[in-house]
């Protein structure tokens, strides 16, 4: 688990805040390592938890190679290994053996529908220095949380909601519209939250932030069609995709447990 802040500054280089002390509310996702981007309109800050790659090599923001595109990110890509095969073959170059790289070169070949290519548990910002784009997603079933806020400041995407308290320029509310689905449902639906003007990116779906606009679009869908098989081959079935599972889900450069 990692946590990160993605801001989009307005005003053209006046918003005064320090990207440590502001990120310092997610020590608890990140605490071995901080880092930090600040290009043109655009500041990035991470607090990282290693797991796979335990170098400095794997620090975030990770940077390609011209270090026009940098990333920030939050999770584990389980089908790394398989990506980063097919992408040293085509000729990148890796500085580190952490699976969060794969998505930079990923990008680079594919834009952002890469992101379908993935499997895992993620929320990643991407910043896109000669397009002038922040771009990015989160996983398929929402495992990681991605929230976004936009005022005549800044438009900004963190980890957590907390984060934007220590922004300045922004204002804490209740958003009264949520009470009533927290008090039914036991939580918030997406996309909105508890917070007046801050929202949820929705699971499944790409953000586009450029000129000033934010667009997402939805990248997969579930879908259940019905299939006339033995049972046993139902069972046989559920015990490969089991044992796969748990495979993708061990690897790790740190002891792992239950």
């Amino acid at each position: 688990m990692s946590g990160f802040l993605a801001l989009w500054d307005k005003t053209g280089g006046s918003l005064n805040f320090a990207l440590e002390k502001t990120t310092a509310i997610m020590c608890h996702r990140g605490p071995d390592h901080f880092g930090s981007l600040i290009s043109g309109p655009v500041r990035m800050g991470c607090r990282y938890l290693k797991t796979i790659d335990l170098s400095s090599q794997a620090k975030q923001p990770f940077f390609n190679e011209k270090k026009t595109l940098a990333l920030v990110f939050d999770g584990r890509i389980y089908n790394y290994r398989q990506l980063r095969a097919e992408l040293l073959q085509k000729g990148h170059f890796f500085r580190s053996e952490s699976d969060a790289e794969v998505i930079l070169h990923l990008y680079e070949e594919e834009g952002p529908d890469c992101v379908v290519r993935l499997r895992g548990m993620f929320a990643f910002c991407l910043y896109d220095q000669e397009k002038q784009l922040l771009v990015g997603a989160r996983d398929r079933f929402g495992m990681k949380p991605l929230y976004y806020t936009e005022n005549s400041g800044f438009f900004a995407l963190a980890s957590e909601a907390k984060v934007f308290t220590k922004l300045p320029g922004f204002s804490l509310n209740i958003n009264e519209k949520a009470i009533p689905h927290y008090l039914t449902f036991q939580y918030v639906p997406e996309p909105e939250t508890m917070f007046a003007g801050v929202y949820k990116i929705p699971p499944a779906h790409i953000f586009l932030w450029q000129q000033g606009r934010l667009s997402l679009k939805r990248y997969w869908q579930s879908v259940f069609a019905p299939q006339k098989r033995p049972f046993a081959e139902f069972v046989e079935k559920t015990r490969q995709v089991l044992r796969e599972s748990v495979k993708l889900h061990t690897q790790a450069s740190v002891p792992w447990g239950a």
